[in-house]
């Protein structure tokens, strides 16, 4: 398609005061005298660049393969090193122009625009491009190389504005915040407003699918539903200062409103977002903790929590984005120290082992048949294409205790159901249940214990565990007959035990697994929070027996 973009002559030489887009300088790594610099990408993986060598498209990584791809193809090297010469380090303009010429030849033949608009993540890629030309255009005065600044960016903003490569979710909310720029930067000194149009009804619509009533993104993870909020920031940033259009004060600021609050009641106390899914622990600053239970079932999440406990519990949702085969899983915090945790994500490589398994039902606690337990989310659905999952009812109480449910099943196959009861004093009721109907190989389930990295369990008894953390013991305690099958950090056969907290670093924990055997089976646990271990079933109170054994 034809946008209509301003010639070269009008891109600004100095962009507006509200552009949102400048990079840290704590990715440039390295760089020396001779104007060799090392840049490192978000991955952890890093390029080399020099005034001779330019940008390698085609190199190989460690890890990752594709995720480093888009960032070679999304010029991210080539903006760090133009800060690099905004603050001073003039002996790296011949790298970064070098740099610059490499891209030229690749954007300007039909090759390389075939291979930039097919790579994994190519919309991703091209937000970050469209910024790259943008920031470069203020760097050169020499039309000859501002004219082909012009053509990478050119080609970019025709992908972008095409309907046909745009995805609704939050690389489509990327480009639409890098068109936002052009349109400030570039398209509304010269009277147009195209671009702006475009990406003004695509962050609307976007808001509208992304968030549920209550404010719950559609992504399945509180770090993406805090990644999306970061980016609509931008937009109001830009709405502030630029006064862009209407609908993003009247339509889009109640949604985010709504979504504040949801984060707020997804947060650990501490400020920082829980290894729920695709999640690192990250501080969120803009956004304080609301110390009380939460209801997003909508959106397959809810929470029970007040100043110390953190219990979340996910199952459902309303789109396979950054889905983990994580239905029924459990996390258990207590004064911001994990003790039954999801494994996190690690890294964006679905060749890692350690990857799948921490997606997999692996990473997760949840209650888990035996014919698909260990799959990625897409190899379940497959498997099961009528499969379906939700959290039944969030959090709801009497006073003397809080309780949520959520249920999966298989038509005339499968069916299981989990239920959670809290009770004052640290105690905790989980009751789950498998019905197999038929044409299931095996009638295994696993009821499945991940403790927190600092967490060490010591068995008392059948089914009774003391986990020693720094400064608690959370006893599990499980009621009925089924064997146990404990582990550790397993990398053979299974990979099995792993958490993840922060991107590329994984971590050593101890798993617990109570497994039973027959068409329909009941797990029932007792867990309790305190300074020791309950010795035997005599201590729990009454009327957390009573639940525990009576429903």
């Amino acid at each position: 398609m034809n946008t209509n973009s301003p010639s070269i002559d009008e891109l600004p030489a100095v962009l507006p005061e509200s552009y949102s887009g400048r990079l840290s300088l704590s990715h440039l790594t390295n760089s020396t005298a001779d104007g060799e610099a090392t840049v490192q990408f978000l991955s952890g993986e890093s390029v080399m660049l020099s005034p001779t060598n330019g940008i390698d498209f085609e190199q190989r990584f460690v890890s990752q393969q594709y995720g480093n791809t888009m960032w070679v193809y999304s010029l991210f090297a080539l903006r760090v090193i133009g800060e690099a010469i905004r603050q001073g380090q003039q002996h790296l303009r011949p790298t970064w122009e070098r740099g610059w010429r490499s891209a030229f030849d690749k954007y300007g033949s039909q090759e390389g625009q075939q291979r930039a608009n097919t790579i994994p993540s190519a919309d991703h890629a091209a937000a970050t491009r469209l910024h790259a030309c943008l920031e470069a255009a203020e760097l050169t005065a020499d039309p000859t190389f501002r004219a082909s600044v012009a053509r990478v960016a050119n080609v970019t903003l025709e992908w972008i504005c095409d309907e046909s490569t745009y995805r609704p979710n939050n690389h489509g909310l990327m480009t639409s915040i890098a068109l936002l720029n052009w349109h400030v930067a570039v398209e509304r000194p010269s009277g147009g407003s195209r671009v702006r149009d475009i990406a003004v009804r695509r962050i609307i619509e976007l808001a509208d699918k992304a968030f549920d009533e209550d404010g719950m993104c559609d992504e399945n993870t509180v770090g993406y539903h805090n990644f999306n909020l970061r980016c609509y920031d931008q937009v109001m940033h830009l709405q502030e200062r630029e006064d862009i259009h209407p609908a993003f004060d009247q339509r889009l600021r109640p949604i985010l409103e709504r979504a504040d609050v949801a984060l707020g009641h997804c947060l650990l106390q501490d400020n920082t977002i829980p290894t729920v899914g695709d999640s690192a622990r990250v501080r969120v600053n803009a956004r304080p903790s609301i110390n009380a239970s939460g209801d997003y079932s909508r959106s397959g999440f809810a929470v029970i929590k007040d100043e110390r406990l953190y219990l979340s519990m996910i199952c459902g949702g309303r789109s396979e984005i950054h889905k983990h085969h994580d239905d029924t899983s459990l996390t258990l915090w207590f004064d911001g120290q994990p003790l039954i945790v999801d494994a996190g994500s690690y890294l964006y490589d679905r060749t890692d082992p350690y990857r799948v398994s921490i997606e997999s039902s692996y990473g997760h606690s949840g209650i888990y048949v035996e014919d698909v337990d260990g799959m990625m989310r897409h190899d379940l659905k497959k498997t099961w294409p009528g499969y379906a999952s939700r959290l039944d009812r969030g959090p709801h109480g009497d006073g003397s205790m809080e309780s949520m449910s959520c249920s999966y099943d298989v038509p005339e196959r499968l069916r299981v159901e989990r239920s959670v009861t809290v009770f004052p004093n640290r105690w905790f009721v989980i009751r789950d249940t498998t019905r197999i109907m038929g044409d299931l190989v095996s009638a295994t389930a696993r009821q499945r214990w991940l403790l927190g990295p600092q967490v060490v369990p010591k068995r008392l008894g059948h089914g009774l565990w003391a986990c020693t953390s720094e400064d608690h013991v959370l006893t599990i305690m499980g009621i009925g007959a089924f064997d146990e099958e404990p582990y550790r950090a397993e990398s053979f056969d299974r990979y099995r035990g792993w958490y993840s907290d922060q991107s590329g670093v994984k971590h050593p924990i101890h798993g617990l697994d109570f497994v039973g055997r027959g068409l329909k089976q009941k797990f029932t646990t007792v867990l309790h929070i305190g300074e020791r271990a309950v010795a035997d079933r005599a201590e729990t109170p009454e009327h957390v027996l009573r639940v525990a054994l009576e429903g």
